[in-house]
């Protein structure tokens, strides 16, 4: 090995490891922020004719709670469930009407007496 190849392969190493401790970086200054996922950068060796040549940053991806994704997926549903209902139960009181004889709501106050 040529000390130039020594020299690309531990350029690009270093390279690699610098973006992946970005994304640390990133990770940790975001902890707190509202909407943020945690990302991952991941490394693969770079091969050329079957001999290691460097390394590099090979995907770049977004860790998600799937315990999160499943709560909002049950109350996006229960919501959508009550929306329904509601709407439902509007139309439902438009098409009976009021159940009172005046516009005071049923409740007839001091003139029971």
């Amino acid at each position: 090995m040529s000390l130039s190849t020594a020299s690309s392969i531990a350029s690009s190493s270093l390279t690699a490891t610098q973006a992946q401790l970005s994304v640390t970086a990133a990770n940790i200054a975001n902890a707190d922020t509202d909407g943020y996922t945690r990302k991952e950068a991941s490394s693969s060796t770079l091969v050329t004719s079957g001999v290691g040549t460097g390394v590099e940053v090979s995907e770049l991806s977004s860790k998600v709670s799937q315990l999160l994704i499943s709560d909002l997926a049950d109350a996006t549903l229960e919501t959508t469930s009550a929306t329904a209902t509601a709407d439902y139960l509007d139309q439902l009181q438009t098409a009976l009407g009021s159940t009172s004889d005046s516009d005071d709501g049923g409740n007839r106050g001091d003139r029971a007496r």
